[in-house]
C-alpha cells in the first residue's frame, strides 16, 4: 500500500538565475503553505523598485533560489568527502539544511528590511527578522501538520532536535553558541551554509547577489557555481571546515565586492533611501489606526511582531492599501504615499563624513521637524574587518590540510579599508525656498567650522 508521502509530487521551477530548479517533494509541501506563499507579496528590494523598475522580484523566488543552492552545496560536499574522514552527510542532513534555506526569510515584514530595520527601530522594538522567521516556521509546521510527514520519510526524525537544528541555522549561530540541534559536533560546518557567521560566505548571499544584479541590470563578477563545485570538507584539528581552492580567493573577494556595489548603487542609493524613509514615516503615522484581526483578538501593528498569526497577514499590501484610504486618521499617511507617486520625495541636501554628525545636529537644531539625518554604512559584511581573512582554503595537490590566505598574497589591488561610514541629510518638506535656505545655512556653517 502506498504511503501518503508517495502521493506528494515533486516540482521543477524555471528560474532566470539558476535555470530549472528541482525540489524535494517534502519541500514542496512547505512551499505550498500560506505562510510561505505570503513571500510572493513582499518585494525583495523594497523601495528600490521605485528607482529600478525591473527590481520587482520578491522574497518568494529568493527563498526558492537559496534553498536550491543549499541543496546543491551540501550534495557537492557529500560527494567530495574523502574516505578517511569520520563523518557522513545523510539525506536528512541535506533536507534539514535545505529546509532552513527555504524558510530563512519567512520573518520579513512589509518592504523587507525597511520594516525590520527602520520601522521596528522607530518603535524601539529589538526584534530581528531571523527571530520572526523562526516563529513563522513554527507556525507553518504546526498549522499544516508537517512534522508527521517528515517522520514518515525519515525514521530517525526527532522533531525537537531536528527542528531546533533548522531554527539555529536560520538564526545563524556564533562561534561559542551552545547548539541544541547538533547531534554530531563534527558536522558543525553545516551551520555555515545558510547563514555563515564566521566569514559571511553562504548561499543566501550567492542567490541574492546573482538575483538582485539580474533585476537591477548590474553585471555580477562573482561566480557561485565555481564555489559550489570546488568546496570541500577538510579536518583542521578537532573541527571540520568548508574549504575552497586557493585559486578561488580572488573570486571570494568578488563576492564581497559585489555586496558593496549593491549597497552603494541600490540598497543604500540616496533616492531608494529617501523613498524608504517616506514609506516608513507613512506606516509609523498610521500605526495606531491599523488593526490586525486574529482568531481571538485584535492587535495593533506593533503587537504583530509577537504574534505569528497576526504577522502572517502583513505584506507590502499593508502599506500600499493605505494609499487609497479615506479614513481622516490616515491623512498624513495617505499624503506621504501620494507624494511618492508624484515624485515629491524627501530631498538629499547633504552627504558627508559621519564624524560631522554632532556638528550637523547642532547647526540644524531649529529644523529637527524638517530633516532626517540618516547613516550610510558601506562595508564587506563584517564592519571594518576583511571577511576573506576568515575563509579557509586548500591546494589541489593536498586536500588534507587547510589554511588562510593573507590579502597581499592574492593581489596588491585589493582594498586597504573594508568599511566606510557617511551621513545623509534629507529635507522632508516640499518648499523649495525653505530647502535652499536650510541647505545654505548648513554648508556655510560646516565650511566655517572647517576653516576654524
Amino acid at each position: 500500500m502506498a504511503s501518503s508521502f508517495d502521493a506528494i509530487e515533486s516540482k521543477i521551477f524555471n528560474d532566470p538565475i539558476h535555470g530549472h530548479m528541482d525540489f524535494d517533494p517534502l519541500l514542496i509541501k512547505v512551499i505550498d503553505t500560506p505562510q510561505f506563499q505570503r513571500l510572493r507579496h513582499i518585494k525583495q528590494l523594497g523601495n528600490c523598485y521605485w528607482v529600478y523598475p525591473s527590481a520587482n522580484h520578491n522574497r518568494f523566488e529568493h527563498s526558492l533560489g537559496t534553498c536550491y543552492l543549499a541543496s546543491k552545496l551540501v550534495q557537492s560536499l557529500k560527494n567530495g568527502l574523502d574516505n578517511d574522514l569520520e563523518i557522513e552527510i545523510t539525506e536528512k542532513d541535506i533536507f534539514l539544511v535545505s529546509l532552513a534555506a527555504l524558510c530563512h526569510d519567512l520573518g520579513h515584514g512589509p518592504l523587507s528590511h525597511a520594516f525590520d530595520g527602520i520601522f521596528l527601530e522607530k518603535l524601539e522594538l529589538k526584534k530581528k527578522h531571523e527571530d520572526l522567521s523562526v516563529e513563522m516556521l513554527d507556525r507553518l509546521l504546526k498549522e499544516n501538520d508537517l512534522i508527521p510527514k517528515f517522520k514518515e520519510r525519515f525514521n530517525d526524525f526527532d522533531d525537537e532536535v531536528d527542528i531546533e537544528f533548522v531554527r539555529e541555522q536560520i538564526r545563524g549561530p556564533k562561534e561559542n553558541d551552545v547548539l541544541i540541534g547538533l547531534k554530531d559536533n563534527k558536522k558543525r560546518f553545516l551551520y555555515d551554509i545558510v547563514s555563515n557567521k564566521e566569514s559571511g560566505v553562504d548561499v543566501d548571499k550567492f542567490d541574492y547577489i546573482a538575483r538582485d544584479c539580474h533585476h537591477l541590470g548590474i553585471k555580477s563578477t562573482f561566480d557561485h557555481s565555481r564555489y559550489i563545485k570546488l568546496a570541500k570538507i577538510i579536518k583542521s584539528g578537532d573541527s571540520y571546515k568548508i574549504c575552497i581552492r586557493e585559486k578561488e580567493a580572488r573570486n571570494i573577494y568578488e563576492l564581497f565586492h559585489m555586496r558593496l556595489v549593491l549597497h552603494d548603487r541600490a540598497y543604500q542609493h540616496k533616492t531608494c533611501k529617501a523613498i524608504e524613509l517616506m514609506m516608513m514615516d507613512a506606516l509609523y503615522s498610521a500605526k495606531d489606526h491599523i488593526k490586525v484581526i486574529t482568531s481571538n483578538k485584535e492587535l495593533k501593528l506593533e503587537e504583530t511582531v509577537n504574534n505569528a498569526e497576526a504577522f502572517e497577514q502583513l505584506t507590502d499590501n499593508t502599506i500600499f492599501g493605505l494609499r487609497y484610504t479615506t479614513d481622516p486618521n490616515l491623512k498624513e499617511c495617505r499624503e506621504l504615499l501620494e507624494r511618492i507617486d508624484q515624485r515629491k520625495i524627501y530631498r538629499c541636501m547633504y552627504q558627508g563624513d559621519i564624524s560631522l554628525k554632532e556638528n550637523v545636529d547642532m547647526i540644524l537644531e531649529d529644523y529637527k521637524d524638517k530633516i532626517i539625518i540618516a547613516p550610510v554604512n558601506l562595508n564587506y559584511g563584517m564592519k571594518n574587518l576583511n571577511p576573506v581573512d576568515h575563509c579557509w582554503f586548500y591546494e589541489k595537490s593536498n586536500t588534507k590540510e587547510c589554511f588562510t590566505i593573507k590579502k597581499e598574497e592574492v593581489s596588491q589591488f585589493l582594498p586597504q579599508k573594508f568599511s566606510e561610514k557617511r551621513i545623509r541629510i534629507y529635507y522632508k518638506g516640499v518648499d523649495k525656498e525653505e530647502y535652499e535656505e536650510i541647505k545654505k545655512k548648513l554648508i556655510e556653517e560646516l565650511n566655517k567650522q572647517h576653516t576654524n
